[in-house]
């Protein structure tokens, strides 16, 4: 499930939360017992994740880096395919299971040493130092806590 599916679920679980705590201290209306046509038609289809594929993913952030790092063709090539690996490689690591949590963090670990290690080739020092300070921004923005406001 994606990080903005989870967080509007717990925005979600909050809401309802709240408004449970509030009907509480008053009566509740009498609500209709029969099926809402719109709803159940709703309920009936799933909404699905919207999830881009890994080779398209790679494309976006190859050309993405490509103009951030001010890269030449014959790294862009390269970057592209180190992307592409290393995101098939996260891709399958996420749908295993792990006999504990630093098993699972050293396997990703890994993929990311060998990402780094291939860009280390190709990129001259200050682009190597800048894909690591996007990576780290990158790292910390979808970390970061998303703060709801209420109008």
């Amino acid at each position: 499930m994606s990080i903005r599916l989870q967080i509007l679920g717990l925005g979600l679980g909050l809401l309802f939360c709240s408004l449970g705590a509030s009907a509480q201290d008053t009566t509740a209306p009498e609500l209709p017992t029969a099926p809402v046509p719109e709803l159940l038609a709703a309920a009936e289809t799933p909404a699905e994740p919207v999830t881009v594929a890994v080779p398209q993913r790679a494309k976006q952030q190859a050309d993405y880096l490509a103009d951030a790092l001010q890269l030449k063709s014959r790294q862009v090539a390269i970057l592209r395919a180190a992307l592409q690996t290393r995101l098939d490689a996260a891709e399958i690591l996420s749908h295993m299971l792990f006999a504990s949590a630093p098993v699972a963090t050293a396997a990703f670990d890994d993929i990311d040493y060998r990402y780094y290690a291939a860009m280390g080739k190709v990129l001259t020092p200050n682009q190597f130092h800048k894909l690591l300070q996007l990576d780290e921004q990158a790292t910390s923005a979808a970390e970061a806590p998303m703060v709801l406001r209420s109008h």
